[in-house]
Formats: C-alpha cells, sequence, structure tokens
C-alpha cells in the first residue's frame, strides 16, 4: 500500500533531466554558427553625425536562418547609440554557406575619439552565436568657428580721478557656437585699468546667446588718481579657448579738477 503512494524514482529522475534541460537558456541552437566575413565603417566620421556600417555575415553552421528571428546586434556598451542592431528581413533566409550583408545606422559620439571600437555577433531569439566582428573609425569634430562683433556702448570718454561709473556694451554672436553662463565672459584687455573687474560673465540663469543673439555686458570703470589719458578695451572670452571676435577699445581721459582753496590753511 506504502509503496503504491510514491512515484518510481526512474519516473523523478526523468522528470528532474527534463526541466533541467528546460532551465538551461538556448546556446546557440543545434547546428548554428557565423563568421563575418567584412565590415565596412566609414573613417574618420564626424563628431554628432548619423552614418551607415555594412556588416557582411556569412551562415556556416547547418540550419537556415531565417528573418526576423536573426539578427546582428552590437555587444556589449557602443559609443554609436543604443540598441545598434538590424535584423533579416521577415521572410529572408539564408542557407548554409551563404553570406548576407547587414546595414546598421550609427550615430557618432558628439566628443572626438581616436579608434573607437564596435563590435558585433549573430542572435537568435536572444542568444549570441558565431564569430565576433570589430571595427574602429575615429571621430572627429569640425572646428567651431566662435565670432563676435560690438553693436553697442555708452562708455565715456571722460572721467575725473576716482570717479566710479556704470557703463554698458553689448556685443552680438556672429559665430557658430551658443555662448553659455560660466563657459562665455567679457574679458578686460587692461585689468586694473579703469575696469574694477578682470571679467564680466554671462549670468546664470540668464538665456543663453545663440548664433545671431545680443547680450548686454555691465561694466563697471574705477578712474585711478592720476591724470592721463587711459586705453581700456574689452573682448569676448570662452572659458579654457581664449578670446575671440572684434575688440571694444576706447581712449579715456581721466583730469583730476584742483582745489580753489588753499592748502596752507
Amino acid at each position: 500500500m506504502c509503496a503504491d503512494r510514491f512515484p518510481n524514482p526512474s519516473l523523478l529522475v526523468a522528470l528532474a533531466i527534463g526541466l533541467a534541460a528546460l532551465a538551461v537558456p538556448v546556446s546557440a541552437w543545434e547546428g548554428e554558427d557565423a563568421a563575418i566575413d567584412s565590415v565596412d565603417l566609414p573613417s574618420p566620421v564626424t563628431c554628432g553625425s548619423a552614418f551607415r556600417a555594412t556588416v557582411t555575415v556569412r551562415n556556416t553552421g547547418f540550419t537556415t536562418w531565417v528573418g526576423p528571428a536573426f539578427e546582428l546586434a552590437a555587444t556589449g556598451e557602443t559609443l554609436f547609440g543604443a540598441g545598434v542592431r538590424a535584423s533579416l528581413p521577415a521572410g529572408k533566409e539564408v542557407a548554409p554557406d551563404e553570406p548576407y550583408t547587414f546595414a546598421l545606422r550609427l550615430e557618432a559620439p558628439e566628443i572626438p575619439r581616436s579608434a573607437a571600437s564596435i563590435s558585433w555577433r549573430m542572435r537568435h531569439g536572444g542568444v549570441w552565436f558565431g564569430a565576433t566582428g570589430e571595427a574602429s573609425t575615429d571621430v572627429v569634430c569640425a572646428p567651431s568657428v566662435e565670432d563676435a562683433e560690438p553693436v553697442s556702448d555708452d562708455l565715456p570718454r571722460t572721467l575725473a580721478c576716482g570717479e566710479r561709473r556704470g557703463a554698458q556694451i553689448t556685443v552680438r554672436n556672429t559665430g557658430e557656437t551658443t555662448w553659455t553662463a560660466g563657459s562665455h565672459s567679457l574679458r578686460s584687455l587692461a585689468p586694473g585699468v579703469l575696469a574694477s573687474a578682470a571679467r564680466v560673465a554671462l549670468p546664470q540663469g540668464g538665456a543663453d546667446v545663440s548664433p545671431g543673439g545680443e547680450h548686454t555686458f555691465d561694466v563697471v570703470l574705477v578712474a585711478p588718481a592720476r591724470e592721463g589719458t587711459y586705453d581700456v578695451g574689452w573682448q569676448v572670452e570662452r572659458r579654457g579657448r581664449g578670446r575671440f571676435g572684434s575688440e571694444v577699445s576706447r581712449p579715456i581721459v581721466v583730469t583730476c579738477p584742483t582745489s580753489d582753496a588753499d592748502p596752507s590753511k
């Protein structure tokens, strides 16, 4: 009676083996294999550009590939965009020993890179198989033209010794890049001479200055205690790259009024 209540041990073993086989992910299904015949990856490519690469893969296995279940995909992380892959067209068959050329759309990173690499491998049902192909290309960024043109200013022509006065300088962005806070500023060409600050930055939280746009900088002038003619000037500057564009320059005459009082009294 007791023996009838328990399954046959051999059946349990067979069931366990069957479940284990189902639990094991399909690793390159039986007879599937691939070789990379060629890779056509343009070089160099321009920063931020979209471009096309072609990879020819040969079916070196014993089964026929049928689209769209079979695809060529980038392995691991890549600098050329997320989810880089191309599937066989629906119904397309690639028999053993036949090649097929996949076309992939890639996006170059925004920063220059030397020998940036990408690798590909075939995949079926989410399982990789076959050889891995790898290629690299240089990513180059065309130099961006930065330029600036003075529009107007209300700089004084004369100041009294020790006088402090504010002024405004309006500059137009005539280049190809956008000026941003923390990156661009108006730089004094004679810091310490009349100009109270060496540079005036674009305000944090303010609007960026796109090509064709204008910005008015507020500068403060402080005249020295000695009379004379002082040349002052300003120019737009990008942090880490230096000054650019046309200068705003002006000679300012500083005079010290004489006192009518007799210093001996």
